[in-house]
C-alpha cells in the first residue's frame, strides 16, 4: 500500500477506509477526509477528519485492509 498515495487523495477527495479497530479488533468502514496539515507517510499513523462522526481519528497504517477514493472535493 502506497502511503503517499492515500494522503495524497485525503487532501483532494473523500475516502473510505476499511480498517481494524485496536481497541475492538473489530473492523469499520468509514469515510475520511484528510486536512490541510501535511503528514508523513512515515509515520505510523495517519490523522483524519471522520465524516459521519464528525471527529478526528488516527488509524495505523497497519490496519488498514482498504482504501477508495469516492469524490473529488477541496479539503481546508
Amino acid at each position: 500500500m502506497n502511503r503517499q498515495v492515500i494522503l495524497d487523495a485525503l487532501q483532494s477527495s473523500t475516502v473510505k477506509i476499511d480498517f481494524r479497530s485496536l481497541n475492538s479488533g473489530r473492523n469499520y468502514t468509514r469515510i475520511y477526509k484528510g486536512h490541510s496539515a501535511k503528514q508523513s507517510p512515515q509515520s505510523n499513523k495517519v490523522v483524519v477528519w471522520d465524516v459521519e462522526n464528525e471527529k478526528w481519528d488516527d488509524i495505523e497504517w497497519d490496519t488498514i485492509i482498504s482504501w477508495e477514493k469516492l469524490s473529488e472535493s477541496t479539503v481546508s
